[in-house]
């Protein structure tokens, strides 16, 4: 997607928020393999997760000012970025986040 963005002219930061207690490290890297994204490690004492009232599988749109401007919570199924539906879904809640900006 954001190699899709970019084609289009738009710059769009993706990261991942790794839970706290994921610590893991045959899990971490099994992570880092996994993407190209860079990937945050939450610690108890920063307790971005909690922060956010966040979850496993929730997205956070910002806009180029740093505001957010939607927060996709988690479903009873994780959004799965290899099913068209919630690509889609996904990729028109970022270009609605522009437009707010």
């Amino acid at each position: 997607m954001r190699l899709e963005f970019g084609q289009e002219g738009k710059t769009t930061q993706f990261v991942i928020v790794n839970k706290s207690d994921a610590t893991d490290q045959e899990d971490q890297q099994a992570l880092i393999n996994r993407t190209l994204m860079p990937i945050f490690q939450d610690v108890a004492s920063a307790d971005v997760w909690g922060g956010m009232n966040g979850a496993k599988d929730d997205f956070y749109i910002y806009n180029q000012s740093g505001l957010l401007t939607k927060h996709i919570r988690q479903r009873t199924e994780p959004t799965k970025l290899n099913m068209p539906e919630d690509y889609a879904r996904l990729k028109s809640e970022i270009i609605a986040a522009e437009a707010s900006h």
